[in-house]
């Protein structure tokens, strides 16, 4: 007789819901369990037990957003329960938890953004200030700030009807400098900004460049222009929780891949490496802690440079703590660093203990999805948004950078030098890009053949396992075995 798994979540609707889902059932069909989804909102703690005693379950994978505040694992009795993007209300010391590294989609996105060289930044977030939002804007400000780059936050004002949203919106977004990049913390609120923006009489990408967060196709495909977007993989938040949820089940206090999270860019993996001990994400403002030791193959700005080493008595964010050591390659952007480890003594209160048997894993953002809303200092280059073009449609088939100077004004290093002036980074980077994102979906399909994933992508074989092995620091089959097989 199979086991049965409770997935809580308050609302089915929602895309990120049912990834999660879909990823929950990936691994329970390897593993024999059949997953029950309770599509409620569970407002009163009395509730879960009586849907343990009805359903009699032997683990439970919660959404943060379906559960009460205040919950915690003892709720839950001798259940075994994981905690899915955990970024706040739910998490306590004895909670195991996988979550969004907010600060770290935050800096993909403005490294995103400012590859096209903008005059300024700006940020759209929600009526009702989230700790995940908050994080995002915050980290957002600060990457801006760095720069030297001014960036005002606009906070959408609650409406009952989403034309008084846009209404509101239009003036602020006109007072704008022109060539401004805008992030959105989410797809439904940059949807808002491009049609606020059409209504305003403001062009995207040519006036403003916009980016969203999640990848959302309801929002970017349906907008106009399209909207590009720092994709998350929720379904891998859903499969590696119920790897997570197997790992208590069973009484073990590391995951099988021994804590590891091997997350989409580089620069954004993060793993334990230490024993019996929790891991933390990368690079977030919120981990403390003493004797914190981070390994990179390759560093994300800030940190640069060829063999860098930071040595801190007492590291300032985003590395808390006493004793912090870094070790750092050379960043090459627009990826940031390989694989890491963070090695943890104690963290901050405002997250689990690394101690015992609590784990957190913090996925990161994936490769960033480019659509029509982002086009740098090409959107006043036709050709270079022609060249954008054409290589989202047929970097897969085997497009090469002479084959696309041959089909455009001009000779081929005339157009890689303006397309690295408007874009931020070289024509055969573009294609790179688009060919990896392909890779990424064909991946998390157990089906696909490893050999077959180039022939669909457009690399050569040595070439696709050469380039993996340098941005993720692994090679396709150990990215899979680690993350999609169980």
């Amino acid at each position: 007789m199979s086991e049965t798994i409770l997935f809580l979540n308050d609302r089915a609707e929602d895309p990120t819901k049912r990834l999660k889902l879909a990823g929950i059932r990936r691994y329970a069909a390897a593993a024999g369990w059949d997953v029950v989804s309770i599509k409620e909102e569970l407002s009163g703690k009395r509730r879960i037990p009586r849907l343990l005693a009805a359903y009699c379950p032997v683990g439970c994978i919660c959404d943060e957003d379906s559960i009460p505040t205040g919950a915690t694992p003892r709720l839950f009795g001798s259940v075994p329960v994981v905690f899915a993007n955990a970024y706040g209300r739910s998490r306590s010391a004895d909670a195991v938890c996988v979550c969004v590294d907010n600060a770290a989609v935050a800096r993909a996105a403005f490294r995103e953004l400012s590859a096209g060289n903008p005059e300024s930044f700006a940020v759209v977030t929600e009526a009702t200030s989230h700790e995940w939002s908050a994080v995002r804007v915050r980290t957002f400000r600060a990457e801006a700030s760095n720069a030297g780059c001014p960036c005002p936050v606009y906070r959408e004002i609650r409406w009952t009807e989403r034309e008084e949203s846009l209404v509101a919106l239009r003036p602020w977004l006109a007072s704008l400098p022109r060539h401004t990049a805008i992030y959105a913390v989410n797809d439904p609120l940059a949807r808002r900004v491009a049609d606020a923006a059409l209504g305003a009489g403001l062009r995207i990408p040519q006036d403003l460049t916009l980016l969203g967060t999640d990848n959302n196709p309801a929002c970017c495909e349906a907008s106009r222009p399209t909207l590009s977007s720092i994709q998350l993989d929720f379904e891998r938040m859903g499969y590696l929780a119920a790897r997570m949820l197997a790992a208590r089940m069973t009484g073990r206090a590391e995951l099988g891949m021994k804590g590891r999270a091997e997350l989409g860019m580089k620069g954004a993996a993060s793993a334990a490496n230490d024993g019996d001990h929790s891991f933390a994400p990368k690079a977030h403002p919120s981990f403390g802690g003493a004797a914190a030791t981070l390994h990179c193959g390759n560093a994300a700005p800030p940190f640069g440079g060829a063999a860098a080493t930071l040595h801190c008595g007492s590291a300032a964010p985003p590395f808390g703590g006493a004793a912090a050591t870094l070790h750092c390659g050379k960043a090459a952007p627009p990826f940031g660093g390989a694989a890491a480890t963070l090695h943890c003594g104690n963290a901050a209160p405002s997250l689990p203990r690394p101690d015992g048997n609590d784990s957190v894993i913090a996925i990161g953002p994936w490769l960033p999805v480019r659509r029509e809303s982002t086009g740098g200092r090409g959107r006043r280059e036709p050709h270079i948004l022609e060249a954008v073009e054409i290589i989202r449609r047929e970097a897969c088939d085997g497009l090469t950078v002479a084959a696309l100077a041959e089909r455009l004004p001009g000779s081929r290093r005339l157009l890689d030098l303006r397309f690295r002036e408007a874009m931020g980074h070289s024509v055969l980077d573009e294609i790179v890009q688009v060919r990896l994102e392909r890779v990424f979906d064909l991946l998390r399909r157990p089906e696909m053949p490893i050999g077959a994933i180039a022939d669909f992508s457009g690399f050569a074989l040595h070439q696709l396992d050469k380039v993996f092995r340098a941005r993720f620091g692994c090679s396709l089959r150990e990215w899979r075995k680690r993350n999609v097989q169980p």
